[in-house]
């Protein structure tokens, strides 16, 4: 499917294309349902709601986990390039809050607040 595919089609129907894939990925491993909801520690019933596109973000986790497939969470979601900490050691500071009291106290003494 691609992005532009994605994009125009509800969350639901995104939801259950997902869950088409996980059951072609479980079925492509030569899984039953209830084989694999004995390896992840989850009831039948919560595969089949998971392969219909509903159920819980930890269930999907379990999911995959007993589908082999934890890297397609790096592939969907990669981990940041650069952390917050990292920029503070190359010395990029962090923008600092707006402290609006202080700017309503000066509007209280004449003083433009912007």
């Amino acid at each position: 499917m691609t992005k532009n595919e994605m994009t125009s089609i509800t969350d639901n129907a995104l939801a259950e294309n997902v869950g088409h894939r996980l059951a072609a990925l479980r079925i492509r491993r030569g899984l039953r349902q209830q084989d694999l909801a004995v390896a992840c520690g989850l009831s039948q019933s919560t595969i089949k709601n998971l392969e219909k596109g509903k159920g819980t973000l930890l269930n999907m986790i379990a999911l995959m986990r007993g589908l082999d497939a934890l890297e397609a969470i790096n592939d969907m979601l990669p981990e940041p390039s650069v952390s917050p900490m990292k920029m503070l050691v190359r010395g990029k500071k962090p923008q600092k809050r707006v402290r609006l009291k202080a700017a309503f106290e000066n509007q209280d003494k004449g003083e433009s607040a912007w």
